[in-house]
């Protein structure tokens, strides 16, 4: 199954603000795999309840192949995949978006803290 991501505008303006190069860590806060982390150092990843993503989440209200992670140009950019729940970053649905360190991903009952690696 192909993953593409929709065909939009960048659904908040944080993307600019986002300063290249800086690592990101997502950290589980809430959800049955909450205390995990994450480094966000590969060029992409998958999130999602399917074994073939790179991050797998038990959580039942996230999709198979919920969204994607992927630095451009040194900035991580959120894409929500067309899951069934929806992405939200701060509490606000988005299709794609930049992440920067203080920010909060909601995917299912899940959340995930957007941290800068120290």
């Amino acid at each position: 199954m192909a993953l593409e991501s929709p065909d939009t505008t960048l659904a908040t303006s944080n993307l600019e603000l986002s300063a290249p190069g800086t690592v990101l860590r997502l950290r589980i806060t809430a959800g049955p795999d909450a205390g995990a982390g994450i480094l966000l150092q590969a060029q992409a990843i998958l999130i999602g309840r399917a074994r073939e993503n790179h991050v797998t989440l038990a959580d039942r209200k996230v999709s198979r192949h919920h969204a994607r992670i992927e630095r451009l140009d040194g900035v991580c950019v959120v894409t929500d995949l067309g899951s069934r729940n929806g992405t939200r970053l701060n509490g606000i649905p988005i299709l794609r978006a930049g992440l920067l360190p203080g920010d909060f991903l909601y995917l299912g009952d899940t959340i995930l803290a957007v941290e800068a690696e120290s």
